[in-house]
């Protein structure tokens, strides 16, 4: 369907010509409607906010029908924030820094709305009373932008965290539930009860010749310590029938073993997944930019709460030519030490100290969720950079780049050990080793990787708190 125009507006373009009366008349076409609406249906150019705006300098409320609103009130609204608006916006001597932009703030501290024309009376940010509603100077449109939807994006930010706490608990819950279950099932098929019963058929089966009818027991030489071991025979089995018994269960439990493992391995990653995730919530502890807020939106997305991303397509990598080009770090502009900016968004980047004033320190580059995780091991990271991990915990994924020392190691496993589950251990352990030793776990979930030729080095999570709440305090994820 083709895309159609929206209506065209009917209403009379203001001016400061207009008269009184004429303006009282066009306000007045329909009594019964609200003064918002008349003013829109009348006039172009005028949106609800500005029109609240102005009767709120008036004294009046925007949702009052106009026969409800007294004629002298009207025409205070006309002399007053309408003619004031209008030289605002048609003068050519109106000085645009009279304009006042202003925020209402709740008792609470809540902003609540906002004006910018300055046509509200608004007091210093230092007198306001914050035992009830005021309005409140901006210094600028920019900071009352900054400041109004900073605390919308709060509101935002709490709510969607909760849903996220919610989702990775209660599918944590499940999870672990689920590998309780198959431990058990597993602990009940143990490969030493297997060997046990497979000995006991084949004592039967060897000693049976020496069993007479009625005999309630069997007397067999164990082939492994030659001592003697007695089987009970009940009355209504023969040794044979016992042997065969032993068998199938033996053979019962083995396959139970086999059918068991895959799952149980299957629900020991779906956990360690669901750690991590459960991690990367906790580490974005409080909202600061709206870079959080898209940090925690694919968080969502991975649980499935936000957005229509699909399971198979997050835990998927791509595949074909492009996807395999690029992979670590493969395609030409990678090959020639390029990344796009772009694609090192929302990234932490903390650069290693350095003693010489000219030296060009090495990074620490680390995701701060699975999806980072997954984008900065398989498509960033070139093959001779260092990788590091938490061992063994849910944690983020880290890289160093640049010329690097042991110090430089070192430094990027306290980064590691900090953004990990350890975080308030006084030790983490943490892996490291090169990208190219560093694979996707085969059908695993997002950010799960297997490892090889890997080193261990001791990270202090108290050290990596930090640079990183410093960097994270200055904005330093690009």
């Amino acid at each position: 369907q083709l895309y159609q125009l929206p209506p065209a507006q009917s209403g009379r373009l203001p001016s400061l010509e207009e008269t009184w009366d004429v303006f009282h008349r066009r306000l007045s076409v329909v009594p019964e409607m609200s003064l918002q609406k008349a003013f829109i249906d009348s006039y172009r150019g005028l949106s609800p906010a500005l029109i609240i705006e102005m009767a709120l300098v008036a004294g009046l409320d925007a949702q009052t029908p106009i026969k409800d609103i007294p004629e002298a009130s009207l025409r205070s609204l006309y002399e007053g924030p309408w003619k004031r608006w209008l030289q605002l916006v048609l003068s050519d001597t109106e000085n645009p820094a009279s304009v006042q932009p202003a925020l209402r703030i709740g008792g609470e501290g809540q902003r609540l709305s906002y004006a910018v024309l300055g046509l509200l009376p608004a007091i210093d940010a230092d007198a306001a009373d914050t035992s009830e509603p005021s309005w409140v100077k901006a210094k600028s449109m920019q900071e009352l932008l900054r400041i109004y939807y900073g605390e919308h994006g709060s509101k935002r930010w709490d709510d969607l965290k909760t849903r996220c706490d919610r989702a990775v608990k209660s599918r944590l819950q499940k999870s672990e539930q689920r590998v309780q279950l198959f431990e058990k099932q597993l602990a009940s098929a143990d490969e030493s009860e297997v060997e046990r019963l497979r000995k006991r058929g084949d004592l039967l089966m060897a000693y049976q010749h020496e069993w007479a009818a009625g005999d309630s027991e069997l007397i067999c030489e164990d082939f492994e310590t030659h001592e003697s071991v007695s089987i009970p025979i009940p009355p209504d089995k023969t040794p044979l029938e016992l042997a065969q018994a032993a068998y199938k269960r033996s053979g019962k439990l083995q396959r139970s073993i086999a059918a068991v493992m895959p799952q149980l391995d299957k629900a020991r990653d779906d956990l360690q997944y669901l750690q991590s995730i459960e991690t990367a919530i906790e580490d974005l502890a409080q909202y600061r930019r709206d870079s959080d807020i898209k940090l925690l939106q694919e968080i969502a997305e991975e649980l499935g709460i936000y957005g229509s991303e699909t399971n198979e397509a997050r835990k998927k990598p791509a595949k074909g030519k492009q996807a395999k080009g690029a992979r670590r770090g493969k395609g030409k502009a990678a090959a020639a030490g390029k990344v796009h900016k772009a694609s090192m968004k929302g990234l932490l980047v903390i650069d290693c100290p350095r003693e010489g004033t000219n030296d060009t320190p090495a990074v620490v580059i680390a995701g701060r969720n699975n999806r980072q995780n997954d984008r900065l091991t398989f498509d960033i990271a070139r093959n001779s950079e260092m990788w590091l991990h938490a061992q063994g915990l849910p944690g983020s994924h880290c890289i160093l780049r640049g010329p690097s020392s042991e110090a430089d190691v070192q430094f990027a496993a306290h980064v590691a050990a900090y953004l990990s589950k350890g975080k308030n251990s006084v030790q983490v352990p943490v892996v490291y080793t090169l990208i190219r030793d560093v694979k996707r776990a085969p059908g695993g979930q997002l950010g799960l990787v297997t490892v090889r030729n890997e080193k261990v080095v001791w990270g202090r999570p108290e050290e990596g708190r930090q640079v990183v709440e410093r960097a994270m305090r200055e904005g330093a994820d690009h």
